[in-house]
């Protein structure tokens, strides 16, 4: 009898000493297996901009090496927008903006009937932060929105509408703030104010207004450690989308870190955004450093990608805000002069063409990663096309039953990561975009872009990212495939129809500088866009020459000149037309034979 009590003591003792370690081991890695998510989402940071690209060697962002060392370098990745409202509608929702009538940042606020990547972390039973840029609240662009809920706050400016933030009231502009969008825990801010309801400020959705000095940088890092240190290690796993308002201008970097920029960088701008993108790799590598601490390194997926690519390209205005020029590097120009408005922010897309606010590789193609020491194995450099809401539907896949969930875009990219599936299913799905009048397709190597009607490229991106040969000629059945599921796409968007309204002013600026090649640029394309151009045009001193064979043809002036002539090719037809200034027109032939303009755009 002895005996066998004994032995059921000792299975107890046994039992009582597993259990013991099975709860180290769980309190160790966060109680449950599911992984704490970190997103760090940047913004305006070009291509080129870290150290793994290889492809400047003034970067430094070690930290940032080691994130992408620890899991997978994403060389084709991609954001749904080259701005970075739309770029932030799209990843936080899992979805195509397009889809909820989301285009650009005119588009403000995200509507409330879209729920976000947090709402759906929470129905996990994550606990929900996010740290710095929200940017899909109303602002003084959401004209289109105050005119359904204040239109007593809509004023005229310049040619299009603006919102008088002071006539919205609070009750209006507070269910599209992070604390009503999902978001448990914020610290809601760009500079040096924020909206927070992180301890010691009381939790709620409204939150309290605080002044906090020292780096914008910074600031975000210690805030996102703060969340961190105190829900590791919980019942629940923890997301935390960090939003650094960097390297975005103003160019106002801590000594700290322009001190460790060789003074021996010529351009100012560029040794300040260096500055800054180092302020961001610094807080990259405290927040490893932290879930090291925390002992929760290893089940943690952190996501790095900026929001859309570098702005390289914009007019130049003097003090008195007229507009002098355009340039690549503002402070280069020779129509810059100091007191000059600047709006590079030192950062670069190279080797890749265009910028922020293009379709074109430039705008839309970013630094990108993901790390999960767990489940993917490092040191991984993975080339086929991706995009962010792969991402986001990886880390939700790996939470949740997303099919509980209503439809999302992306793809789970685990398989792929973990060598499970192969790969070259990738390459066969298409992925697309649209901004204002752009659109572009990206299947395999193949990309169409599409600039209003006017402009049609085809590249083929695995011989010539850099976007320099247009193979719309050579390959002409191939852009027309690309272009009927390009239309087939916007027709289950809000946007059912591909663009054809003439471009932007800035649109015209950005291609005439990327891609026209000289001073103006005037493009016609035929209904097939594959045919030789029927609109030819050269410059002549102070006279722009136009030859048509169209009766009515729509072009682009992005210069002054003392005249414009336009000639139908049929001989009977031209005439001049004095001092035509900036802008966009539709010239045509009257049922008299004479030739008339229309402007069309300012």
């Amino acid at each position: 009898m002895k005996t066998l009590n004994f032995f059921k003591s000792s299975i107890k003792v046994i039992a009582f000493v597993s259990l013991t370690i099975l709860q180290m081991n769980a309190f160790a890695q966060g109680q449950t297996d599911e992984p704490n998510i970190i997103v760090i989402y940047t913004d305006d940071w070009g291509y080129s901009d870290i150290e793994n690209h290889n492809i400047k060697d003034d970067i430094i962002t070690p930290k940032i090496k080691e994130l992408a060392e620890s899991g997978v370098l994403m060389t084709n990745g991609y954001v749904t927008s080259p701005q970075c409202a739309p770029s932030r509608a799209g990843f936080l929702t899992c979805k195509y903006q397009q889809r909820f009538n989301f285009d650009a940042i005119p588009s403000l606020p995200l509507r409330v009937e879209e729920k976000t990547i947090a709402d759906y972390l929470k129905s996990f039973g994550y606990k929900t932060g996010m740290v710095g840029k929200w940017h899909l609240d109303v602002d003084p662009f959401s004209a289109d929105w105050a005119h359904e809920f204040a239109p007593h706050a809509v004023y005229p400016q310049g040619g299009t509408e603006k919102v008088d933030m002071d006539l919205v009231s609070a009750d209006l502009k507070e269910p599209y703030n992070p604390g009503n969008r999902g978001f448990d825990e914020y610290y809601w801010g760009t500079r040096n104010n924020y909206l927070v309801n992180f301890p010691p400020y009381e939790n709620t959705v409204s939150g309290e207004e605080i002044s906090v000095g020292g780096s914008r940088v910074d600031q975000k890092t210690n805030a996102s450690l703060d969340f961190i240190e105190r829900n590791a290690n919980q019942d629940e796993p923890f997301f935390l989308y960090t939003a650094y308002y960097a390297p975005h201008s103003p160019l106002n970097p801590s000594n700290k870190y322009l001190n460790q920029i060789p003074a021996s960088i010529e351009s100012d701008v560029r040794r300040k955004g260096l500055a800054l993108m180092l302020a961001v790799d610094t807080g990259v590598g405290q927040i490893i450093d932290k879930l090291k601490e925390l002992d929760i390194y290893e089940n943690t997926i952190v996501i790095f990608a900026s929001d859309n690519g570098a702005p390289i390209t914009q007019y130049i205005y003097d003090s008195n805000d007229i507009r002098v020029g355009r340039s690549y590097v503002d402070e280069d120009h020779p129509d810059f002069e100091e007191g000059m408005r600047l709006v590079w922010n030192g950062s670069d897309n190279a080797p890749l063409t265009g910028d922020k606010g293009m379709l074109s590789e430039g705008g839309i193609r970013v630094p990108m990663m993901i790390s999960w020491p767990q489940k993917i194995n490092g040191n991984q450099t993975f080339t086929r096309n991706v995009y962010t809401l792969d991402l986001v539907k990886t880390f939700l896949t790996a939470a949740g039953d997303v099919s509980a969930l209503p439809e999302l875009d992306g793809l789970d990219l685990l398989p792929f990561l973990t060598g499970e599936e192969n790969s070259s299913v990738l390459a066969k799905r298409s992925i697309f975009w649209r901004f204002y009048t752009q659109t572009a397709i990206r299947k395999g190597r193949w990309k169409l872009l599409r600039v209003s009607d006017e402009t049609e490229y085809l590249f083929d991106l695995n011989t010539d990212k850099e976007e320099k040969i247009n193979l719309i000629e050579q390959y002409p059945q191939r852009a027309i495939n690309l272009r009927e599921e390009l239309a087939d796409w916007a027709a289950t968007t809000s946007f059912p129809n591909l663009p054809t309204e003439p471009r932007t002013g800035a649109e015209s600026m950005k291609y005439e500088l990327y891609f026209g090649g000289q001073d103006i640029m005037v493009n016609v394309m035929s209904e097939l866009a594959v045919q030789e151009n029927s609109l030819k045009a050269y410059r002549d001193g102070d006279v722009l020459h136009v030859i048509s064979d169209k009766t009515t043809t729509n072009i682009t002036v992005l210069d002054s000149f003392g005249a414009v002539v336009l000639e139908i090719t049929d001989g009977q037809t031209s005439a001049n037309i004095s001092g035509l200034p900036v802008g966009v027109y539709t010239v045509y032939v009257t049922e008299d034979n004479e030739v008339n303009y229309t402007k069309v755009l300012l």
